[in-house]
């Protein structure tokens, strides 16, 4: 998973508006962004535990915690945004 990959699903599971905007219309929001087809494809798939093994293993996940703004450890980040794309 790419670090822009690694961001869109912060900002999911910490922007109310990106959020319902997904909840409204996942493929029209994931259409807008530059994310591959196969991030795309395993974003709208909702298995929480193939996202959190990509996300995990993204070598950029620090830096994208750390660029988000958010201040809580890439741990929870994970399961933060796990249980956020599990709930849509």
């Amino acid at each position: 998973m790419t670090e822009r990959a690694t961001q869109f699903l912060i900002r999911l599971g910490t922007d109310p508006r990106a959020l319902a905007a997904f909840k409204s219309n996942p493929e029209k929001t994931l259409e807008e962004s530059d994310l591959s087809p196969a991030e795309k494809t395993l974003i709208l798939s909702g298995d929480p535990l193939l996202i959190q093994k990509s996300l995990v293993s993204d070598p950029a996940l620090e830096a994208a915690v750390r660029n988000s703004g958010i201040e809580i450890p890439t741990a929870e980040t994970v399961v933060v945004v796990v249980i956020v794309l599990v709930i849509v």
